[in-house]
């Protein structure tokens, strides 16, 4: 779902998305509860012509298995230092102990589900999606507020965003002072919108209503 769109055989098929982060939350719908995550990059002059699949499996930068919490609430245990444990179906790129993503490079990614049978293991492939780092100078944000951005936009989607950050848009020149104010009034942390944000992405939580003010 995010980031980027998807991306077809023999190239891309539409504009890929900037995404103006580093540190990108990647969201995706399913009721398997364990994922391989790979993520590479497409170079400009090795992958002129390459396929989707071909960049996929070439230049990786992150290759994680992830397993969900379960439906009953419990988390699974897992001593494969790999594995991630997630609450739902999200999963925030690492700040450390892998390849960073840089501005200007543009990654693909995709998920392998990986089902509990009595038998041979099934490996389900996602689409690949596609995405470019934008250039995170022109917005001129620090990285609390760049993080309070993506996950904006995990929530919203792209198109949702941009039409209030777009120029005539109800928050064109003005940027997120990163201070994050609750239904009570009382300010949030980081930390604590992102256990909002993870009721919203496995639908405990919906959004009603969006104002701006």
């Amino acid at each position: 779902i995010f980031p980027g769109a998807k991306v077809g055989y023999g190239g891309d098929t539409g504009d890929i998305p900037d995404v103006y982060t580093t540190l990108p939350q990647f969201h995706w719908e399913s009721n398997i509860d364990l994922f391989r995550l790979i993520i590479a990059e497409k170079k400009p002059l090795d992958h002129e012509g390459s396929s989707p699949e071909e960049v996929i499996n070439d230049e990786i930068r992150l290759e994680k298995y992830i397993r969900v919490q379960q439906a009953n609430g419990t988390f699974p245990i897992s001593s494969d230092p790999d594995t991630v444990v997630a609450f739902s179906t999200f999963f925030q790129y690492p700040p450390s102990g892998v390849l960073p993503l840089e501005s200007g490079k543009t990654y693909y990614w995709q998920l392998t589900g990986l089902p509990a049978t009595s038998g041979t293991t099934l490996e389900l492939e996602s689409e690949i999606w596609a995405f470019t780092i934008g250039d995170l100078a022109d917005l001129m944000l620090n990285p609390d507020q760049v993080e309070l951005l993506a996950q904006l936009r995990s929530i919203l989607g792209d198109d949702f965003v941009d039409q209030f950050l777009a120029s005539g848009g109800q928050l064109d020149g003005y940027t997120p002072t990163g201070r994050i104010i609750g239904a009570n009034g009382q300010s949030l942390t980081i930390d604590e919108l992102r256990l909002i944000v993870a009721k919203f992405l496995s639908g405990e939580l919906q959004v009603l209503e969006v104002i701006i003010e």
